[in-house]
């Protein structure tokens, strides 16, 4: 089989960020199995994402080069600010771009891989030195992540027609929202993120030794991801279904506005014994195993990454019905899904569970077996390989 390089771009240094742990989950698999040689270039000099590419024996380029998208919630001298660091970089683009063009050529690499929709540096690549690229979309943008393309969508629209050969889509949600302006929908395909087999563990959780029932909600803490919502339904239960036998645990980075009206909700409802903040945690494993149950009240999941990784460690996934999470969690067959942001209906689920604790087991396990049989046998990594070959 030929081998082949293919350049990959990365928008961030972190590790531990879904987009760059998929895609290097990718780029193992296509290093080990497939005769693909990875040459990765990141927008940082250190990261921990540089690291464990480093730790591989990957070619890795450090380079500085500009994003388009930017935080819809700025305004005034902050937007201000930001716009001319968005410039400063959009310069620095350039010879960034210069000289991937030259190790394209010297490197005789074969073709272009963008990860996430942040990036137009592939586009000026493919432009300059007709390489095919392929465009991975990993996220609606607004709806999930409050960003906004600096230009407007009309500019990305334009890129992914141009430029992009192939353009893959984490769901069928996200695919929905970008299908009607892709002019050749043939080169789209939607494939689901390939989730590591260290993530599994079919752990005697349900084996109950104490009357304590663990809930977590995972993720960075911001108001689209819904860790408030999580909360009053804890409220409801307890109030409601005088059910005092849930505690929460809120895994993710304790900082910002929205971090500090949860705190105050907390303290104003005397919550303290019933919910707990975990902060950033990096072995999310060891975490999940104490877990019974996960809710995942995003309003715009594009994939659900969390929700397969609580399914792997047989937690009993609870979802707000949209989006992705719909796409992962099929209501009493491998978890529960409720109406979003519906926050009663969301703790009469959560009771319910906790009321048929044999049944919500047996959930459970069916959420186990469907994200074994459809996240951890590289099926993503192995339609890659095919894209890869039949461009280059």
């Amino acid at each position: 089989m030929k081998n082949r390089r293919v350049l990959f771009l990365f928008h961030d240094e972190n590790r531990h960020n879904g987009a760059n742990r998929s895609m290097m989950d990718i780029i193992d698999y296509l290093a080990q199995n497939e005769n693909i040689d990875p040459i990765i270039v990141f927008p940082k000099k250190f990261g921990t994402a540089i690291d464990y590419a480093t730790s591989k024996g990957y070619k890795v380029y450090r380079l500085r080069y500009g994003r388009w998208d930017f935080p819809d919630c700025i305004s005034g001298i902050k937007k201000f600010r930001y716009l001319l660091k968005w410039l400063i970089k959009l310069f620095a683009t350039i010879p960034a771009s210069i000289f991937l063009c030259s190790k394209i050529k010297k490197k005789k690499i074969d073709l272009i891989y963008t990860n996430t929709y942040t990036l137009f540096i592939g586009g000026w690549l493919k432009y300059i030195t007709n390489k095919p690229l392929i465009w991975h979309i990993r996220e609606f943008g607004k709806e999930d992540h409050n960003l906004k393309i600096i230009c407007g969508d009309n500019v990305l629209y334009r890129y992914l027609n141009k430029f992009a050969d192939r353009i893959i889509f984490i769901s069928k949600s996200v695919m929905d929202k970008y299908i009607d302006h892709i002019d050749d929908k043939s080169k789209c395909s939607v494939l689901y993120n390939d989730i590591s087999l260290e993530n599994c563990d079919i752990i005697s959780k349900w084996n109950f030794t104490n009357e304590s029932i663990n809930i977590l909600i995972a993720g960075t803490i911001q108001k689209g991801k819904g860790q408030l919502e999580a909360v009053k339904a804890i409220k409801c239960l307890n109030n409601t279904y005088s059910n005092k036998r849930c505690k929460l645990y809120i895994a993710g980075k304790k900082t910002g506005e929205y971090y500090e009206e949860i705190l105050r909700y907390i303290e104003n409802e005397d919550l303290h014994d019933f919910v707990e903040f975990c902060g950033y945690i990096d072995d999310m494993k060891s975490l999940r195993e104490k877990m019974h149950f996960g809710i995942v009240a995003s309003t715009s999941e594009a994939f659900g990454r969390v929700t397969v990784e609580g399914m792997l460690q047989c937690m009993l996934m609870i979802g707000a019905n949209t989006a992705g999470t719909s796409e992962l969690i099929l209501n009493e067959k491998t978890g529960y899904t409720y109406t979003l942001h519906n926050i009663n209906e969301l703790a009469a689920t959560i009771n319910k569970c906790v009321d048929n604790l044999d049944k919500s087991e047996i959930v459970a396990k069916e959420g186990y077996n469907f994200a074994i049989d459809n996240f951890t046998k590289n099926k993503t990594s192995k339609e890659v390989a095919k894209l890869i070959r039949q461009l280059c």
